[in-house]
């Protein structure tokens, strides 16, 4: 017999919803993978043209329709400890409406662009309905695993044979270091130690094999912010167990790579420390995003608008590119979301920005709390609320926050909240 208040015709109808949520659960999480090609890979032209100028990637591609067709689905069904973090994503977009508002010159693309926070606020709902389901967030791991497989090889064979490791996203690193606090998890857990090690030593590689200064920190950031999040006598021994098994493996393999690789870690680092290269170049964005803020304290200079009017940005502290980056011409963000929003939407951006701060370190919180770490069911949900405080705290130096993957585990984060508490 059917359930109350369910029809005979619905029933198939449910059952091909329930069959097509693990399938849809597994592509987010592969999908992840193509969240931001990189520009100099291989894939850097799988990105789909919406309007204008304004390309989606294969990631949001699959997205809209998942997203459209849920909130047909679900609803609107908000918990109560969800209410501030969605607000606040409510109010950052409409910060940037009212910078684009009081903005001159802006561009159709400008206002396209708001839709990636509507898509953030959509993503996080959609995510939380969606991993709900013990059995989807499973298959949502898995589709993380296949990706991160395919990155992993394909970005240490890339640096072998070329310079940077990346594979097919710039972004890959934050779906290894998930895996990588889920390992240190299953190891912490006494299971298939030797397996794991070699996970993570793999995995490990490819990410310093990335020759990107903002992964080696979001890695260190990111164990660093495990062990203070479970600060126990026991763990803290297994950790220190791990990583330095780990890190002698590392330095094994060091002396065994050509001289040219230990070199091109070692100037990458001296650049950093220098403030030359790259890091100068992040100095000299901040700069303008520093002077652009102080002349349109309040609203900014419109969403979107750092990148396309840098030429005509002021300058405070007056930092200079070297002669090879001018020539360049090119035109970046701000590679700083805390500036980012203060240049672009000023203090009423600002505002929604740190509520957005406070309720994601909140939910995260309460999962730390609630979760168990010797609980295998639950490594994945705080291997997930790890790297979204990683990615709040790595704002600072790049841009993760109102991206897909952070997005896609903050909703797997609150899936798993919504299976464990009713309020």
């Amino acid at each position: 017999m059917p359930e109350d208040g369910v029809t005979c015709t619905n029933v198939p109808n449910k059952r091909l919803r329930l069959r097509a949520s693990p399938i849809i659960s597994l592509c987010f999480g592969f999908l992840l993978i193509f969240a931001v090609p990189y520009g100099a890979g291989y894939f850097k032209d799988w990105l789909i043209p919406l309007a204008g100028s304004y390309r989606i990637n294969l990631f949001e591609a699959f997205a809209m329709p998942v997203i459209y067709g849920g909130l047909i689905y679900y609803g609107i069904r908000i918990k109560k400890y969800e209410q501030i973090l969605f607000l606040s994503i409510i109010l950052t977009i409409l910060s940037r409406i009212i910078s684009l508002l009081a903005a001159d010159g802006v561009q159709v693309t400008q206002w396209i662009s708001i839709f990636r926070y509507v898509e953030t606020l959509a993503l996080v709902y959609i995510c939380a309905n969606l991993f709900s389901n013990q059995r989807n967030r499973h298959f949502f791991t898995i589709g993380v695993i296949i990706g991160v497989a395919i990155e992993t090889v394909g970005g240490i064979f890339v640096f072998l044979i070329h310079d940077k490791g990346i594979f097919i996203s710039t972004s890959s690193f934050m779906l290894q270091v998930f895996l990588i606090i889920t390992c240190i998890l299953a190891f912490i857990n006494k299971k298939h130690r030797f397996l794991v090690i070699v996970l993570v030593l793999t995995m490990v590689l490819a990410t310093f094999a990335t020759l990107t200064r903002a992964a080696w920190i979001f890695l260190m950031t990111s164990v660093l912010m495990f062990v203070l999040v479970y600060l126990k006598k026991q763990i803290l021994k297994n950790i220190l167990l791990f990583s330095g098994l780990t890190g002698m493996i590392i330095l094994l393999l060091g002396n065994i790579l050509p001289y040219t690789t230990t070199e091109i870690f070692a100037s990458r680092m001296e650049s950093a420390l220098g403030g030359e290269g790259s890091v100068l170049y992040r100095f000299y964005l901040w700069d303008m995003a520093i002077a652009s803020f102080l002349q349109h304290p309040i609203v900014g200079i419109g969403s979107g608008s750092f990148g396309r009017q840098q030429e005509h940005l002021p300058k405070i502290f007056h930092v200079e590119l070297p002669a090879y980056y001018a020539e360049l011409d090119i035109q970046l963000s701000t590679h700083n979301t805390f500036l980012g929003v203060l240049s672009e939407t000023g203090m009423s951006g600002l505002a929604a920005y740190l509520l957005w701060i406070i309720a994601v370190t909140g939910i995260c919180r309460k999962i730390f709390r609630l979760s168990n770490i010797y609980c295998n069911n639950d490594k994945y949900v705080i291997a997930a609320s790890i790297i979204v405080i990683s990615s709040v705290i790595g704002d600072v130096i790049s841009q993760y926050s109102f991206m897909p993957i952070s997005s896609a585990f903050i909703g797997f984060a609150l899936g798993w909240l919504r299976e464990r508490i009713n309020y």
